[in-house]
């Protein structure tokens, strides 16, 4: 493949996460009508997604440092969206799972998220919806595909 392919692809793909996260996932609007900052909607949207995860796992996969973890978490806390509680193969691993009452507000999440999305796809036509399904279904195969 030739190196222009290769940069058109790259190009396509760094933007169309930004771009889809942006349009659609909007973690600030639905943060800013709980008052909650978007780093606390996606630290339960991360344990929502893997269960029960130590403190550095949850910051690197959120780049967030060990000293800016604590008060974020200690917040999700005292909200009781979240529970700390130790490893009981290593006592030194702080693990963090979510509560009922976090289980519940990432629900609440996922369902302005599918609202959105309906809200936002009913501009399209039928054809044009049958079109993103299938092209979504092929980068979804096709990156699935790769040895990443």
């Amino acid at each position: 493949m030739e190196s222009r392919e290769w940069e058109r692809i790259v190009d396509h793909l760094l933007s169309l996460v930004p771009l889809f996260y942006r349009k659609f996932m909007l973690p600030g609007e639905f943060s800013s009508q709980r008052h909650m900052p978007p780093s606390h909607t996606q630290v339960l949207l991360l344990l929502h997604e893997n269960g029960t995860l130590a403190v550095s796992e949850i910051g690197k996969r959120l780049a967030i440092s060990r000293p800016n973890m604590t008060p974020l978490l200690n917040k999700l806390i005292q909200e009781e969206l979240i529970e700390r509680h130790y490893s009981e193969k290593d006592r030194r691993v702080i693990l963090i799972s979510l509560t009922a009452e976090g289980k519940l507000l990432v629900n609440q999440y996922q369902q302005f998220i599918l609202d959105k999305l309906k809200e936002n796809f009913q501009t399209l036509s039928e054809e044009e919806r049958e079109k993103l399904i299938h092209s979504l279904q092929t980068i979804q195969n096709l990156i699935l595909k790769t040895n990443a």
